[in-house]
């Protein structure tokens, strides 16, 4: 500001080097402070008068170093979003920052998030003051859009499901807003559709739902897995039986969804065969259980009780004594040993049956002879043993009479006498081999009292049905013997009484 008066001309030094000559009034300087301290100046005036006249005057001029505001930021972002700022400023030590929406910082480095709560974009504006040490100060100013973003969120039920079960509701509980919707239910469909509502899967496994939510320039993204469980296999099968041991039984496995199979078969048996056949050795009644394991662990039984009834088998044994006897009057005694049995089926092998659990047997020729028994049960079920060669019967030929008896008084009987007995109540011959047979008894007037063919038959002392009295009686015998040889006998016998 120049304030000299009279001057007709003025010369201007400004101290940097600078000079300016031969103007009047005010003048204008520029000073460059390129360094980090305050720089002075000797700014001189020279005023010469029309008259010749000189005056000088000089003032001392401070340049202070400069400032620069200077920062970077975005220019948009999705709320909420953080800004981080650097300061880049030159000469400043001291930073106020205005975001533009109220909030004041301080400091070269700072950081800001913005929220956008509506659905429209917002746009503030950040303001740097910077302040140096010797009072000097810039601002910058720099306009950051911030864009609305989506929340997205949903909810997909069930969680958990078995297969064929496999359809999960969708809600979409993202907050309203201009957005649009993507859907990838994780396997390989997909949606646009802001609801859904409902996806069905084909097969089972675990599915992670993603949504992502757009805005334009913002997205978000809500994931959830659901799992839709393998199917529960189903178990069965047909297969039962009853019969004797040894018991067996085909099994046919009807069960569906099955990968695996592991049979119990009540005694300890298994098999993991998906068609089994099983045999039962010991009796008994079984409950047979199957259980199936399908795709990714589901397991399913099926039980059915008595499945298997194995009833026990008759042993058939025996032993006979004699095993060498005089045909055909020497008996063989047979000895049934046989266990779990009721009935009895005897072959001599001569051609003589017998049903007897205890048989006594005659053989009527002579030879080998195999013995078979068959003994069975309740149950049906038989068994069979053979002695081979058990019996050789031979021939023979004797025969002898008694000369006393004491039949007994009791009365009249069929003269069937027991030949062990001792008794002494009948009349009838020690014999062996005796085929063919016939014996007559008289009393001592020639009168015929008793008579027979069969050698098992003997006197009893009654004649018509009444005691016959203490006498002597003569008797008449024949025989002939399966050796081949015959006979003729007479003697007489005491009856006592």
């Amino acid at each position: 500001d120049d304030q000299t008066i009279g001057a007709a001309s003025e010369d201007w030094t400004f101290g940097d080097g600078a000079f300016q000559n031969g103007s009047l009034g005010d003048v204008q300087h520029t000073y460059i402070n390129s360094g980090s301290i305050a720089d002075l100046h000797d700014a001189q005036l020279i005023a010469t008068s029309a008259f010749g006249c000189v005056d000088t005057a000089m003032h001392q001029i401070t340049v202070y170093p400069p400032i620069t505001a200077l920062f970077t930021a975005p220019d948009e972002g999705c709320s909420p979003f953080t800004v981080n700022i650097t300061d880049q400023s030159t000469g400043a030590s001291q930073w106020l920052w205005t975001m533009g929406e109220g909030t004041t910082l301080v400091g070269p480095n700072i950081q800001h998030t913005y929220v956008n709560n509506s659905t429209a974009d917002q746009t503030f504006t950040i303001t740097l003051v910077a302040n140096s040490a010797f009072g000097c100060s810039d601002t910058l100013t720099h306009a950051i859009t911030i864009h609305p973003s989506p929340s997205a969120s949903f909810v997909a039920t069930p969680f958990n499901q078995q297969f064929p079960a496999a359809t999960v509701n969708i809600n979409n509980t993202t907050p309203s807003g201009s957005w649009t919707y993507g859907w990838d239910f994780g396997d390989g469909a997909t949606s646009t559709a802001q609801d859904p509502l409902t996806h069905a899967y084909g097969t089972w496994g675990t599915f992670t739902i993603a949504l992502v939510v757009y805005s334009g320039t913002c997205t978000d993204t809500a994931t959830q897995q659901v799992t839709i469980g393998p199917p529960l296999p189903t178990a069965s099968f047909i297969g039962q039986g009853e019969g004797c041991v040894p018991l067996t039984v085909s099994f046919t496995n009807t069960s569906l969804l099955g990968e695996t199979y592991q049979w119990n078969f009540g005694d300890g048996g298994t098999s993991q065969a998906e068609n089994p056949t099983y045999t039962w050795n010991t009796p008994g009644t079984f409950t047979v259980s199957l259980t199936v394991f399908a795709i990714g662990g589901g397991v399913n039984t099926a039980i059915k009780v008595d499945s298997a009834i194995a009833h026990p088998r008759a042993q058939a044994f025996f032993v006979l004594q004699p095993d060498q006897v005089i045909v055909p009057s020497q008996p063989v005694f047979t000895y049934n040993l046989s266990g779990n049995a009721n009935s009895f089926q005897w072959d001599f092998g001569d051609g003589g049956l017998s049903t007897e659990m205890n048989p006594v047997y005659y053989y009527q020729s002579a030879g080998e002879f195999d013995v078979t028994l068959v003994a069975n049960n309740e149950w049906n079920c038989p068994d069979t043993f053979r002695l081979a060669s058990a019996v050789t019967g031979i021939e023979a030929g004797e025969i002898h009479f008694p000369n006393a008896f004491t039949p007994g008084n009791s009365g009249p009987t069929d003269g069937v006498y027991d030949p062990h007995n001792f008794d002494n109540d009948f009349f009838f011959p020690v014999y062996d081999g005796v085929q063919d047979y016939h014996l007559q008894v008289f009393d001592r007037w020639g009168e015929l009292l008793f008579e027979t063919t069969d050698i098992k038959q003997g006197w009893d002392g009654y004649y018509r049905g009444r005691p016959a009295k203490q006498d002597v009686y003569a008797w008449k015998a024949y025989a002939r013997f399966s050796s081949g040889d015959e006979t003729t006998l007479s003697g007489d016998v005491t009856l006592l009484r």
